[in-house]
């Protein structure tokens, strides 16, 4: 039995190629789905970024305050209030993807 290992397709040779070929597959598999994972977990802040957006866009806020019948003072309070929560929705934005990055 002290051959079995000597040549031809169950070499000690083909065996471990065979096995670091299963485990370099196995790495390539685990990055892949760390890769995924991240893809994610990107995809759903990228989907409540759009919707913060769409929210508080200030073109939004100023068609809409053009329905609302208040005082020229109240409608640049309520702009500049979102204007603020737009660049703050903004400035998280670029931090999520200085960090994912």
């Amino acid at each position: 039995m002290s051959g079995a290992f000597q040549s031809g397709p169950d070499s000690r040779e083909a065996w471990e190629g065979r096995a670091r070929s299963q485990a370099d597959s196995a790495a390539a598999t685990g990055r892949e789905q760390s890769r995924n994972v991240e893809t994610a977990w990107l995809a759903k802040y990228r989907r409540a970024y759009r919707v913060a957006t769409l929210r508080w866009h200030p073109d939004k806020w100023q068609h809409v305050s053009g329905w609302l019948q208040l005082s020229a003072s109240d409608k640049e309070a309520v702009l500049a209030r979102v204007h603020g929560i737009c660049q703050a929705v903004n400035e998280e934005w670029a931090a999520i993807l200085r960090d994912a990055g």
